[in-house]
């Protein structure tokens, strides 16, 4: 006759009960994730409070955004007159300006959005119609949060309609096309239901950090308050304490302590002793160090550009990292915002030219700026490039020279043959 068996669950893993390794007094097997309740996402009035009032949490939200838009961009093209309309129009906007604060509160709140107020003859819950913006209409440029524009969902995908409900009792429907929709981290599907289709606040990463950062530093900052400790040793303190005279043995520290004062001199009784014991907290400043970097790794941000300097025992320049960073701050700018510009170019040039931009295009300026050295060393070699070419035919002098005088404005006086 068979026996049932019965089905044992099988748990992978090393374990080691005599160490202790994957039993029940192993924390690792007993550690779960718990969401912080400082959810910057849904509590926008605490986001805020900390925005203002946390240097750090401020600091994250700007400095990305800061870098984002410090050397800006060149927007060129051949068609001169229309692209200087546009570039007015933009200064007029703020547009920079907006970009930043858009960016910051996005990292911030996990979204924000641009309004582009401008009249096609169309209600503003209709698809923007390029082809019959009036001129001159794009007037305004606005940034709504996401605590006033909320998405109306009406399926999975993407909403196509926001509902703006503004301070001042304002409300309107505006369709998708009309808004440049910044948002923070990506998130899942399911994430995005959640999130009502924003994304997750790139400070909400830091707030964990920042927290064990703020705790250690007011310890340690307490600590000091006791750098000299004084340790009184009272001959029958035992019994004072069983028979619940406790006000004698401060009584008796008292009067310790005015004799000391006074007399300058320390009086005790045979049998009592005193010492002063002076603490150690020389090594406190690697605490601080650690929850710092720490902060430094959830912002993705170098440690001399948030806190104002690299904390004492960390790398003095921070290359490597400057470098990350930089690579991070390029790709925002060509993937997200890249193209909202060239939706705004769209629009700008339809308002002020009443036709498209054909052939425009995006410079974004370098990040790092070169040194006067760094600019010459650069220079020679590309000279002594130029040489080799010139002899060995590759090039000529003239051709050098129009490169020069094109690419390098030092050198806009020459002359070169095809100028009339």
């Amino acid at each position: 006759m068979n026996k049932k068996t019965k089905a044992s669950q099988a748990n992978d893993g090393f374990a080691n009960i005599a160490k202790g390794i994957g039993g029940k007094k192993d924390t690792l097997q007993n550690t779960s994730y718990v969401r912080s309740t400082l959810n910057l996402d849904k509590n926008y009035e605490l986001a805020e409070e900390l925005y203002l009032y946390n240097w750090l949490v401020g600091n994250i939200a700007d400095i990305p955004a800061n870098e984002v838009t410090r050397e800006w961009c060149e927007i060129t093209s051949t068609q001169s007159e229309q692209i200087k309309k546009i570039k007015k129009l933009f200064k007029k906007l703020k547009l920079k300006q907006k970009i930043k604060q858009a960016h910051a509160y996005a990292d911030l709140f996990g979204g924000c959005a641009l309004y582009m107020v401008v009249n096609d003859g169309f209600h503003q819950d209709k698809p923007l119609n390029l082809k019959t913006i009036k001129q001159g209409s794009f007037k305004k440029l606005r940034i709504l949060e996401p605590s006033h524009l909320i998405p109306v969902i009406t399926s999975t995908s993407e909403p196509e309609y926001y509902r703006l409900f503004a301070v001042n009792g304002e409300t309107l429907t505006i369709h998708r096309s009309r808004l440049l929709i910044f948002k923070g981290i990506e998130l899942t599907q399911n994430k995005k239901i959640e999130y009502n289709y924003w994304g997750g606040s790139k400070v909400q990463r830091s707030i964990e950090p920042i927290i064990a950062s703020d705790t250690a530093i007011n310890a340690i900052v307490n600590m000091l308050t006791e750098t000299n400790v004084n340790v009184y040793k009272l001959d029958g303190l035992t019994e004072l304490a069983i028979d619940d005279a406790d006000e004698d043995a401060i009584k008796r520290i008292q009067i310790i302590d005015t004799m000391k004062s006074y007399l300058n001199a320390l009086v005790l009784d045979s049998k009592d002793d005193f010492v002063k014991r002076t603490n150690d907290f020389k090594d406190l400043h690697q605490i601080d160090n650690a929850s710092l970097i720490r902060v430094t790794g959830s912002a993705e941000i170098p440690a001399t550009l948030l806190f104002g300097k690299s904390p004492d025992g960390m790398n003095a320049t921070g290359a490597s990292d400057f470098q990350n960073f930089y690579n991070r701050i390029k790709r925002i700018q060509t993937d997200k915002i890249e193209p909202m510009l060239e939706t705004l170019i769209m629009v700008a040039s339809y308002s002020e030219n009443q036709s498209d931009l054909l052939d425009c295009e995006i410079i974004w300026k370098p990040l790092v700026q070169e040194t006067k050295k760094e600019i010459a060393d650069r220079e020679k070699v590309e000279a002594d490039k130029d040489k080799v070419y010139i002899d060995a035919g590759v090039l000529t002098k003239e051709e050098v020279r129009k490169k020069l005088k094109e690419t390098n404005p030092y050198y806009s006086f020459l002359k070169v043959e095809d100028e009339k």
